[in-house]
C-alpha cells in the first residue's frame, strides 16, 4: 500500500483481490471518493482512522467479524459489507450520510437494536440482509428504530420458512416508513392488512391483560379469605387455649384451696389433739400429787 501514499489527489482506489489483512489508513489520500477492498483477507478495521471525503467503500468478501474502527466518514453514502462473518454493526459509527448498506451473506441471527448497533445507522435508506441466519420475524425488532429505512431485503434467511407468520406484514408493523420489501413495493392493501393485524393483537393483548387482572384479583381475594380464615382459626384456637388455661387455673386454685383447707384442718386437729393430750396430762399429775398427802395424814393418825 506504500507506493500510493504519495497520490494525494487520488479519487478512486481499487485494491480488490489482494491479500490485505487490515483496512489501511487512507488519510494520505484526502481526495479519495471511492475505495474497493473487496475479496481480500481483511479481519480488522482498527487501523482505519476515518475519512472526510470517502463516498463509497467496498469491503465485500473479507473475514470481518467486527467493525471496530469503521467510523468517522461524514460523506460516506454506500457501504458494502457482504460476504463477511458479521453478527453485529457495533463499531460502525458517525456515518451520517450513509444511504446504502449491503450485509448479504454474513452471520446475522438478529437485528435487535440493543445488540446490533442498528441505532447508529437508523438513517440508512436501503439495507440488504439476504442470506443471513435470521430465523424468526421477531428477530427484526430493531427495524423500529430505523426511521430512515425505505428498502429492505431479507431473502434467503430461515425466517422465510417460519410457519403461520406473514413476514411482510410483520416488517410493515415494525417500520411504517418502509416502501419496498424483498424487491416488491408495499401496497396500501398490505398496510391496511397490517393495521388490522395490529388492531387484533392489541385487542387480544387487552383481553389477555384483563384476564390476568381478573385472575390476579381472584387470587388476591382467595388469599385474603384464606388469611381471614386462618386468622379466625388462630383466634379461635387462642380463645380455646385461653379458656382451657382459665379452667386449669381455676381447677388448680380449687385444688390449692382444698389442699390448704385440708392442711389447716389437719393442723387444727393436731393442735386440738395436742391440747387434749396436754390437758389430760395435767389432770394426771394433779391426782398423783393429792395421793401422797393423804397417806401422810394417815400415818400421823396412827
Amino acid at each position: 500500500f506504500d507506493p500510493i501514499r504519495s497520490l494525494k489527489h487520488l479519487l478512486f482506489l481499487d485494491m480488490s483481490g489482494n491479500a490485505l489483512t487490515h483496512l489501511p489508513d487512507l488519510g494520505t489520500q484526502p481526495s479519495l471518493r471511492m475505495a474497493n477492498f473487496s475479496n481480500n483477507k481483511i479481519t480488522s478495521c482498527e487501523l482505519f482512522a476515518g475519512h472526510g471525503s470517502l463516498q463509497s467503500l467496498n469491503l465485500m468478501g473479507n473475514a470481518l467479524e467486527s467493525l471496530a474502527g469503521l467510523a468517522e466518514m461524514p460523506k460516506l453514502e454506500s457501504l458494502d459489507l457482504s460476504k463477511n462473518a458479521l453478527k453485529t454493526l457495533i463499531g460502525l459509527e458517525k456515518v451520517p450520510t450513509l444511504q446504502s448498506l449491503l450485509l448479504t451473506a454474513n452471520a446475522f441471527e438478529t437485528l435487535a437494536a440493543e445488540t446490533t448497533g442498528l441505532e447508529n445507522v437508523s438513517h440508512v435508506a436501503s439495507m440488504d440482509l439476504s442470506e443471513n441466519k435470521i430465523a424468526a420475524a421477531k428477530q427484526l425488532s430493531g427495524l423500529s428504530v430505523a426511521e430512515g429505512l425505505r428498502k429492505l431485503t431479507v431473502t434467503g434467511n430461515p425466517l422465510e420458512e417460519e410457519e403461520g407468520v406473514n413476514v411482510r406484514l410483520e416488517v410493515i408493523l415494525l417500520q411504517k416508513n418502509l416502501q419496498e420489501f424483498n424487491g416488491e413495493p408495499i401496497t396500501p392493501e398490505e398496510r391496511d392488512e397490517a393495521k388490522d393485524l395490529n388492531d387484533k393483537r392489541l385487542e387480544e393483548e387487552a383481553e389477555r391483560r384483563r384476564q390476568e387482572e381478573e385472575a390476579r384479583q381472584a387470587e388476591e381475594e382467595a388469599r385474603r379469605i384464606a388469611e381471614e380464615e386462618a386468622r379466625a382459626e388462630a383466634e379461635a384456637a387462642e380463645a380455646e387455649a385461653a379458656k382451657l388455661r382459665e379452667e386449669q387455673e381455676a381447677a388448680d386454685k380449687l385444688a390449692r384451696e382444698a389442699a390448704e383447707a385440708e392442711a389447716k384442718a389437719q393442723a387444727e386437729a393436731e393442735a386440738a389433739a395436742q391440747a387434749e393430750l396436754e390437758e389430760e396430762g395435767g389432770d394426771g399429775e394433779a391426782g398423783e400429787e393429792g395421793g401422797p398427802e393423804g397417806g401422810g395424814d394417815a400415818e400421823d393418825g396412827a
